[in-house]
């Protein structure tokens, strides 16, 4: 059974609206959070000429940049590790975070 170029690109299309991970599924301040680490993340990956999947950072330094509570960042950080927004790495500092690599994508 051949498929046409349309039926290829219809079927990955489909795929990734079932499949693929939707920033709707985030409540609303987490979302926030994210869009704020993102972009964060994003101008001190610039100022240090290197790369946002090998940026890592501690709650503290999320706390200093945001201003949020300990409390709220402990809710908001451990949703989005759990939903794999985030990747957590231990080392001799304790424990510190970056971006997962999978999430690449734009904040509208």
């Amino acid at each position: 059974m051949s498929k046409s170029p349309w039926t290829i690109a219809t079927a990955n299309r489909l795929a990734h609206e079932v499949l693929g991970r939707t920033l709707d599924e985030l409540p609303p301040q987490t979302r926030k959070l994210l869009g704020l680490l993102v972009t964060w993340v994003g101008e001190r990956c610039q100022v240090r000429a290197m790369k946002r999947a090998d940026y890592r950072f501690s709650r503290r330094d999320v706390r200093a940049f945001t201003h949020w509570s300990d409390t709220a960042l402990k809710v908001h950080l451990a949703r989005l590790t759990e939903m794999e927004y985030l990747l957590v790495h231990r080392g001799g500092r304790g424990m510190t975070i970056a971006i997962a690599q999978l999430l690449m994508l734009p904040m509208a």
